[in-house]
């Protein structure tokens, strides 16, 4: 019984210390209880509306008919942060001349916004970077080989804080070419 008092007494004592005016309602009534935020994502809280997105990290799928009439097909990923866009690939080709692997980097400026609403985003801009490729027959020599694109590129969220990233391309060595991937915004 002397347990239960003391347990009693100390609950009265935290309660008058948190708030000494609501104590006792605080203690024997059910009323609104504070609040405590942890912290301030919007990861997988709060939905951010396009216009809000400042970068993405993400996954893409890129596949095109380049100028040698080779077609290729990538898959690789992006960071992006406001209008700057780090990308990655690796490629496998398949041309008149045999096949070959390509490993690409590049950093592409999607600036000019044609529209932007809350659900989706138009960007035009383009980019350059740097291509190494290596034939699958081992015949030939290793080629490097610089990359400029241009890009037109639409992102629309699919669930609150994941996009969809939609680009057409067109530049040299790849020709035109489509990419399409998912990305989580922040």
């Amino acid at each position: 019984m002397r347990r239960l008092f003391a347990a009693l007494g100390l609950l009265v004592l935290l309660a008058y210390a948190e708030n000494p005016s609501k104590a006792s309602y605080r203690l024997f009534f059910d009323g609104p209880r504070p609040v405590v935020v942890v912290n301030n994502t919007h990861v997988f809280h709060t939905p951010l509306s396009m216009d809000e997105v400042t970068g993405a990290l993400g996954v893409v799928g890129i596949g095109g008919l380049g100028l040698d009439l080779a077609t290729h097909f990538e898959l690789g990923g992006f960071l992006e942060y406001r209008e700057w866009r780090l990308w990655m690939a690796a490629s496998g080709a398949l041309s008149l001349s045999g096949g070959s692997v390509c490993y690409t980097g590049g950093l592409d400026w999607l600036g000019y916004p044609y529209e932007t609403r809350t659900t989706y985003r138009i960007r035009l801009g383009g980019g350059g970077g740097l291509s190494i490729c290596y034939p699958v027959s081992g015949g030939d020599e290793v080629v490097l080989r610089p990359a400029v694109e241009g890009v037109a590129n639409l992102q629309f969220r699919v669930i609150p804080n994941v996009i969809a990233d939609v680009s057409l391309k067109a530049g040299f060595p790849f020709g035109v070419g489509g990419a399409v991937g998912f990305a989580l915004a922040y």
